[in-house]
């Protein structure tokens, strides 16, 4: 996201230090800042990208942001700060101290993107270990609104111990990804990983799964 001095790039976003990692072993960086990026049927490109709710803060809880550069983009002027993408606060996330974590991107046509993002908004309590959730939204205007609140995508898979009622027990890396299916209207599909944390294992075994809108 950020560009090095000494190479003479740009920064077009610039995203703080992420919050520790609930459990020791995994530190600062399994948090740390992320990005992804998408481009429309029109050529425009899209940036979604981590940032501290409070940016003065090292560690603050992350949130998602959105930037976009016009068709024809050639350097780190044209490129604008749209708005939030999560809306961790809708619902639970007391004091706000949830985490929005791992944003993807894809962009359909002219001015239609969907993003999908984990959080732990169900938390209970908010430590980090518990109720997280992969969320969606969808814009047809490019971010400058959206067309719906955030909308829960993983559920409840009776079958694998990381998971429960209001979400599973932890990301399972940052492995996660949206793109649109052609052969349905270009309708979006994501896959993501699930734990119980970081490591996974015999006694901790961690889950791909996947989410259709078809």
């Amino acid at each position: 996201m950020q560009g090095r001095a000494d190479r003479g790039l740009p920064d077009i976003a610039t995203g703080d230090q992420g919050p520790d990692c609930p459990f020791s072993s995994c530190g600062f960086a399994f948090f740390g800042p992320q990005d992804d990026i998408g481009i429309d049927a029109a050529g425009t490109l899209y940036l979604v990208w981590q940032q501290g709710q409070d940016p003065a803060k090292r560690g603050s809880p992350p949130i998602i942001n959105l930037s976009r550069c016009a068709a024809n983009c050639t350097s780190a002027a044209n490129w604008s700060f749209v708005g939030r993408v999560d809306d961790k606060n809708a619902s639970g996330c007391a004091a706000s101290a949830c985490y929005a974590l791992f944003p993807t991107i894809v962009g359909g046509s002219a001015g239609q993107i969907h993003v999908t993002w984990f959080d732990d908004r169900n938390g209970q309590p908010i430590d980090h270990t518990n109720g997280w959730n992969v969320w969606y939204r969808t814009s047809t205007n490019g971010g400058s609104s959206w067309t719906a609140p955030g909308q829960r995508m993983s559920a409840f898979m009776p079958a694998e111990s990381q998971s429960g009622t209001a979400g599973f027990l932890f990301p399972y890396g940052d492995y996660m990804r949206i793109t649109l299916n052609p052969g349905c209207g270009n309708k979006p599909i994501m896959a993501w990983g699930e734990g119980h944390d970081w490591v996974g294992g015999p006694s901790a075994p961690g889950h791909i799964n996947f989410r259709s809108l078809c």
